[in-house]
């Protein structure tokens, strides 16, 4: 998704970013090349999230698939160092870190 920001730009917000300009003469352009590269990475994020998740299903199923095997159940303890060893709590952990990051949620 994305948004018009050409709509943005009438008048009264033109007006309005150039009063803050007055006090703040650099806030407008740093705002908007952060909001830019922030909203690059998170396409490049949403993409590799589409490739992840299922993965992580996959990986689900396949504990299930081996304690259907040998007849033991994966406790909780070892499937949880499995997830640490593949890097997986570390996603959940950053992932977190974004959701926390946003300034008005």
């Amino acid at each position: 998704m994305s948004i018009d920001h050409a709509q943005s730009q009438d008048p009264a917000t033109a007006k309005l970013a150039a009063q803050i300009a007055v006090d703040q003469p650099t806030l407008i352009g740093t705002v908007r090349r952060s909001s830019a590269r922030i909203c690059k990475y998170a396409g490049l994020l949403e993409a590799e999230l589409g490739t992840y998740r299922p993965l992580v299903g996959y990986l689900n199923d396949a504990i299930g698939h081996v304690q259907a095997r040998t007849g033991k159940e994966i406790e909780d303890e070892l499937f949880a160092g499995l997830l640490d060893r593949l890097g997986v709590t570390d996603v959940d952990l950053a992932l977190e870190r974004v959701a926390e990051a946003r300034p008005h949620g």
